[in-house]
């Protein structure tokens, strides 16, 4: 399940479930897209254990709809399982994945 929690010194945190694949794809796309329209910049994928080019997809779709707002994502954690697949598309320095990213500014 996905979740969206405060931390108590910090903004709202969207933290993914288990799974970021084609099956979860519509319905993540929409808890994104929610998260992102309520204020939520920061997201944690540590606890995603599996991952497709789908959930890549989705990954890059939330970055460029905040740098088209003029903001920025920052990821919390990234699991093994999102970093070797990320690696293995080729993918990582398109989507500006790292543990973590803290740069706010393009």
């Amino acid at each position: 399940m996905n979740t969206i929690a405060a931390t108590p010194m910090s903004d709202a945190i969207y933290s993914f479930g288990s799974g970021l694949t084609f099956h979860q794809a519509p319905a993540i796309r929409q808890a994104l897209l929610q998260a992102f329209e309520q204020g939520t910049r920061r997201f944690d994928l540590s606890r995603v254990e599996s991952f497709d080019s789908a959930g890549a997809q989705l990954l890059i779709a939330l970055v460029k709809t905040a740098e088209a707002a003029g903001q920025a994502i920052e990821w919390e954690r990234l699991s093994s399982e999102v970093s070797s697949a990320l690696s293995e598309l080729g993918l990582p320095s398109l989507t500006r994945l790292r543990t973590p990213l803290t740069s706010t500014a393009p």
